[in-house]
């Protein structure tokens, strides 16, 4: 959009406060569907949150993409707008770091128009944006959000619901199925846009999960809260992520317990039960003493981030994340150190991670003696199907012959040996390190 352009283009589109509400708010918005708020859904309860009072109105509106567009267009030009198309902005002129005119490509050559405001919003690789010097500001892309529309009969409801917990932990509730929590996990690849991260050379490695936890007690204590008073009556399984130290497990378990007498002071119903574990991401916490093994309830390993603590491999760059294998006999035979460390101390553990849905690493796995493995719910078919054909005390064997022989990789071993096992219904075989 250029507001007050100069000839040969009078008015290249409208001034934005023109576009107002004598016809956006009053006439046009309500003919569509009007929310007044949030309904938060979960843990068996139901809560209307109103839309905040102020300068916004108090009620909203939701309609496809395409249709807002064509309306903003349809104002702008009845609101003097001269629309220009199959044009395109090439270049700019500034007084200082302001704006003053945008050359156009056109059929009949460039022609440049002068403006007061400029507002660019064809997307952050826009050409125009990236010579007036726009960033991609990667480290606070958090996902990538895809729009449908499609016809329900809610969508008449005053409330956009929204569910706190997934219908499948609520089915795997009803059925008596233990769940996990893991706290607020942010920080390195987890961004938080309303979060000031700090510069880090290696975020990764740096004020992440449990740390900024600990730094920020509030935060913890506001998360340890809600799933205290959530499991009223029910069992509660808490972990803490990047744990790396015992000091570090001990002290966060601490807060939980003190938030657990807290809400028995002021009399509110406790969990039933309550199970306390750590995400095992860094090989300091696999030679932690026997009383952290013995103080955790459980342990998972987080097989992403210790995959590329183990190697000293950033499994953000792609110079280096594909370069060393899962399957390489010293990670698998540290795999095998903290199994026994658990079994020593009568520890549930499992792995939770990208491998353990992959069936070569899955079998690998199952063989150095993990029981348990936390996948994405498309990978349980094949990881089941290949360990079901599998004998794993032959795969135990691969292992341990691999170690006698003094060879550093297991992948050709565990492949050749799944090669020799009864056809199954898709070929699990010819997997590489990354596939």
């Amino acid at each position: 959009w250029v507001h007050k352009g100069e000839p040969p283009f009078d008015l290249w589109a409208a001034d934005i406060r023109r576009f107002g509400r004598p016809h956006f708010d009053t006439d046009w918005v309500r003919t569509r569907t009007v929310n007044r708020g949030l309904r938060l859904e979960g843990f068996g309860r139901s809560l209307e949150l109103p839309w905040p009072s102020g300068s916004f109105p108090a009620q909203g509106s939701a309609v496809p993409r395409t249709e807002l567009d064509d309306r903003i267009r349809r104002v702008a030009l009845e609101s003097g707008a001269a629309a220009a198309e199959g044009t395109k902005a090439v270049a700019v002129e500034r007084e200082g770091t302001r704006v003053t005119a945008v050359t156009f490509a056109t059929a009949r050559g460039p022609r440049t128009v002068g403006c007061e405001r400029l507002v660019v919003a064809d997307g952050v690789r826009s050409p125009l944006g990236r010579l007036l010097g726009r960033q991609w500001h990667r480290d606070t892309a958090y996902g990538v959000a895809a729009r449908a529309y499609a016809t329900s009969p809610r969508s008449d409801d005053p409330w956009i619901t929204s569910l706190v917990t997934s219908p499948l932990i609520q089915e795997l509730r009803t059925e008596g199925r233990r769940v996990a929590f893991r706290t607020l996990d942010i920080g390195s690849d987890k961004v938080m846009p309303y979060m000031n991260r700090p510069e880090e050379p290696n975020p990764a490695m740096g004020w992440r999960a449990v740390r900024v936890g600990l730094d920020k007690k509030g935060v913890m204590r506001m998360q340890l809260q809600a799933l205290i008073r959530a499991h009223a009556g029910r069992p509660l399984t808490v972990m803490f992520p990047l744990v790396s130290e015992m000091s570090e497990f001990a002290a966060a378990r601490e807060i939980l317990l003190r938030e657990i007498e807290r809400e028995a002071h002021l009399g509110h119903p406790l969990p039933e039960r309550l199970e306390v574990g750590a995400m095992l991401e860094t090989p300091s916490l696999a030679f932690a003493p026997d009383g952290f093994f013995r103080m955790a309830d459980f342990i998972s390993i987080g097989g992403n981030d210790l995959k590329q603590f183990f190697f000293a491999a950033d499994r953000e760059n792609e110079l280096v994340r594909r370069r060393y294998d899962t399957l390489s006999l010293s990670f698998v035979t540290f795999i095998q150190k903290i199994v026994k460390r658990c079994a020593d101390a009568g520890t549930h553990l499992s792995f939770c991670g990208e491998d353990a849905g992959r069936p070569i690493e899955a079998l690998a796995f199952a063989g150095a003696g993990l029981r348990t493995l936390s996948m994405r719910p498309a990978a349980i078919g094949p990881v089941k199907d290949l360990i079901l054909r599998a004998n794993l005390d032959e795969v135990a064997e691969i292992i341990a012959a691999a170690k006698r022989k003094g060879e550093d990789r297991l992948r050709p071993a565990i492949v050749d040996y799944v090669r020799s096992l009864p056809p199954a219904n898709q070929d699990m075989a010819n997997q590489g390190p990354g596939a």
